[in-house]
């Protein structure tokens, strides 16, 4: 099975303590396999495969304040 992996911009991160919590909350969702955080651009790279879906780590990243920018 392929992995799925999205690259996304997150307005909110700041500083290193962003990359933890992204990374800590989004492993907290089964099957999200990898978190990459690059501060200078703001961006984020995740992948995952099932259960995990795009909308379940859209939600979690809403919910803990890191939407995305769209």
């Amino acid at each position: 099975m392929a992995m799925n992996k999205q690259i996304i911009r997150i307005p909110n991160i700041r500083g290193h303590y962003c990359i933890l919590t992204l990374r800590q909350e989004l492993t907290k969702l089964e099957g999200v396999k990898d978190v990459k955080v690059d501060i200078t651009t703001k961006q984020a790279r995740i992948m995952w495969n099932e259960p995990a879906s795009w909308e379940q780590i859209e939600a979690k990243l809403t919910e803990i304040d890191y939407p995305v920018e769209l």
